[in-house]
């Protein structure tokens, strides 16, 4: 028996709401943010600045296209983002994100976003919940609009030494319509490195990798400079206020 046109299935209620995320991957409006992040969380009241710049390439099976384009084989894209981190309380933290994407001619992605961060073991572990508007620029639509998306993370933070930690991430891309759509899994491994990562400054750079639903792929590299005071917590069995050397990273790790 044929059902009635309304039904109580909410796709059929709002077919247009739930299909806008899908749309948006396939018209390329998905953004992508590099991590550049470490379990550490700063001092109460305390910032940082954290400007960076990303490569990235999107590999698409040219087969999903009819008929086949050999540009959405690999379709390259830059990067350019601030992070904006503040200690709000023990544990906890505050992060802002603006961000540009670039993917050629007049076609661009913008996000503005943040939220929280909390410490699940200090120095080691964090979670952090951004949500954030993407808005995208794109020739071939005419109204690409903008998407609501939230990326809840999983950092892991292993400290080598005062000069050097390496960071694990996770992030799972949700649009919460309903019902909400997963955008894809967000892994990265990245690195900090400098005289004291726990203040003055440090590099981080990163390696990434975006997993679609679909099976597309996008590899970034990511470059950040951070800006920071004294973080909360310092790295088990260093003595924070020694004096440096320049053999006291491969001191520790011998």
């Amino acid at each position: 028996m044929r059902q009635s046109p309304a039904s109580t299935n909410p796709r059929h209620e709002q077919p247009a709401l739930y299909l806008l995320p899908l749309l948006a991957a396939a018209s390329g409006c998905v953004a992508s943010h590099p991590h550049l992040d470490s379990a550490r969380l700063l001092e109460p009241g305390k910032h940082e600045i954290l400007p960076y710049y990303s490569v990235a390439d999107r590999e698409r099976e040219e087969h999903r296209y009819s008929p086949p384009r050999e540009d959405n084989w690999l379709h390259h894209y830059d990067q350019i983002g601030l992070i904006y981190n503040l200690g709000t309380s023990p544990g906890t933290g505050g992060q802002m994100r603006v961000e540009w994407t670039g993917l050629g001619g007049d076609d661009e992605i913008f996000y503005f976003g943040g939220g929280p961060k909390f410490a699940m073991e200090e120095g080691y572990a964090a979670f952090s919940l951004p949500i954030g508007v993407v808005m995208c620029r794109d020739e071939d639509h005419d109204d690409a609009g903008g998407w609501l998306q939230v990326g809840p993370t999983f950092i892991q933070t292993i400290p080598i030494c005062r000069q050097l930690e390496v960071n694990l991430a996770e992030t799972a891309q949700i649009y919460p319509w309903w019902p909400p759509v997963f955008g894809g899994l967000h892994l990265s491994v990245g690195a900090s490195v400098g005289p004291d990562i726990r203040s003055l400054w440090a590099l981080r750079p990163e390696f990434g990798l975006l997993m679609y639903p679909d099976e597309e792929r996008v590899f970034s590299f990511s470059l950040g400079l951070s800006l920071l005071p004294r973080r909360t917590v310092d790295t088990p069995g260093i003595d924070p206020i020694a004096p440096l050397s320049h053999n006291a990273c491969a001191e520790k790790l011998n």
